[in-house]
């Protein structure tokens, strides 16, 4: 049963310099973290190898809501977000805003930002999932239920004082420990997310090359098996692997013709084993004196 997620807002930190007066009452700092752009806990997956485990390559797009706004003759100097973890330090550093000095009169900063934790962002997380993990001896994954602990500083300037304030977040997260062998795959099956059909060019030219262009989008790096179909039901069994890419793991595949003469064709792309389909892709190009004489010209 996957444990129950958490969300865990923090209220009031501490400001580095006391704050008094009537001014106080009219500063705000305020910092949320959501659940991850999939709305569900980051999943951080550790694999064993090498005698230890570790993190996984992954990035996790955390979503996060902060407002920083000061009164009087303060200034805001800047707005920082990090991962710090009371046991395993610091790391993960993003600085959101920045203004650049005292002549900028800004007072107020607010907006929603999607951090990218990449592996390098999350080394602190590494930590403590290599030392949770490092006892488990099951063949399953074994679960282990935490937060990602995510931490704002405003930092604003008053009469010549540089002022700190801070505000903490903690991002839901579920620590994956893999088993030992490398037998249970069962939970982490590659799943396809997105399949494209579509030509390069849009809009084809007799006699120029167009390429029937197909795009594979899935969850993990692997194999899929496809089937391209064509309009009078020619069909062809494609096998693709993804690969890491920017924004996930992904494959292209093309085919390449040329038609010297009018075509009306049609084509759509299927996942054996999956429901996945591409609607209809046409391929309409006229051949011909008048269009010879006209570059680029079409009669769809």
């Amino acid at each position: 049963m996957m444990p129950r997620l958490i969300t865990n807002t923090l209220a009031a930190a501490l400001a580095v310099v006391a704050i008094t007066g009537s001014a106080q009452a009219k500063n705000k700092f305020d910092f949320k973290s959501g659940l991850s752009q999939f709305g569900e806990p980051a999943m951080l997956q550790m694999d064993f190898s090498n005698g230890k485990y570790s993190l996984r390559s992954k990035t996790h797009g955390v979503p996060i809501r902060y407002h920083a706004e000061v009164s009087g003759s303060a200034n805001l100097h800047y707005v920082d977000v990090e991962i710090k973890h009371i046991l395993y330090g610091r790391s993960g550093y993003f600085r959101l805003r920045s203004w650049g000095g005292p002549q900028d009169m800004q007072r107020k900063a607010f907006g929603n930002v999607n951090l990218p934790l990449t592996k390098n962002k999350l080394a602190v997380m590494e930590k403590l999932g290599a030392e949770l993990c490092a006892t488990h001896n099951g063949s399953k994954a074994k679960l282990i239920n935490t937060t990602i602990p995510i931490q704002m500083t405003v930092e604003y300037r008053k009469k010549g004082n540089n002022i700190r304030v801070h505000r903490d977040a903690d991002m839901p997260a579920i620590i994956v420990c893999n088993s030992k062998s490398a037998a249970d795959t069962s939970s982490f099956k590659v799943k396809m997310t997105s399949l494209k059909l579509y030509t390069i060019p849009a809009k084809p030219r007799c006699g120029k090359q167009v390429k029937l262009i197909t795009e594979l989008w899935t969850n993990l790096p692997g194999k899929i098996k496809l089937r391209l179909t064509r309009g009078d039901g020619g069909t062809q069994n494609v096998s693709l692997t993804t690969a890491k890419v920017s924004g996930g793991f992904s494959k292209r595949w093309a085919k390449t013709y040329t038609f010297n003469k009018s075509v009306n064709r049609k084509y759509k792309i299927s996942a054996n084993g999956s429901p996945f389909s591409t609607p209809w892709v046409p391929l309409k190009i006229s051949c011909g004196a008048n269009t010879s004489k006209q570059p680029g010209a079409l009669k769809n």
